[in-house]
């Protein structure tokens, strides 16, 4: 990747990455372990690449699977050894479903209605600022706008509840 990587580059790639393996994992210790090894693995990649946003989430995804892996090499009832772990269905863990369930309470709490939709859509539902736009008749540039606004607004909300809680970047990244 870069030859020289920036702490402000790394920090988002971090949190990104942290907030992925935290919403399929229970264990914190395991989502830091993989969180570490899959951006080391990205930024010391040394082959040329077209697109890098691919390769963090091929890296990722590989490194869970192999994790489960691991983790599975004992039998488990009910467990198949004809599964695939390319379709092995992932479930989000408890405290990330509850830190997600407070997380939108203070949304809807704080944030007007069409305000909470472009939240929802951007965020949560991972559309781009066209197809939310698209969903909700006002323009992209509307929505970024919106989004922009709302993020901040539930940056200063979230940061008196949960201070410290990296894979909340995951949903509201820094400036």
């Amino acid at each position: 990747m870069a030859s020289q990587v920036t702490q402000q580059q790394y920090q988002e790639v971090y949190h990104k990455v942290y907030g992925y393996f935290f919403r399929r994992l229970d264990n914190r210790t395991d989502v830091e372990d993989l969180t570490c090894t899959t951006v080391a693995d990205y930024f010391l990649y040394s082959k040329p690449v077209q697109n890098p946003h691919a390769l963090l989430w091929t890296i990722a995804r590989n490194k869970l699977f192999q994790f489960i892996r691991k983790k599975t090499r004992e039998p488990i009832v009910g467990w198949s050894d004809s599964i695939d772990p390319e379709n092995i269905e992932i479930t989000y863990s408890h405290t990330y479903l509850q830190c997600t369930e407070e997380l939108i309470e203070i949304a809807k709490k704080h944030l007007k209605p069409i305000d909470f939709d472009v939240v929802e859509l951007c965020v949560f539902c991972d559309f781009d600022s066209n197809r939310a736009a698209k969903e909700l008749g006002i323009t992209s540039s509307n929505v970024r706008q919106k989004l922009s606004r709302s993020l901040k607004k539930l940056r200063n909300h979230y940061q008196t509840l949960w201070p410290n809680e990296p894979f909340l970047e995951h949903f509201l990244p820094s400036k």
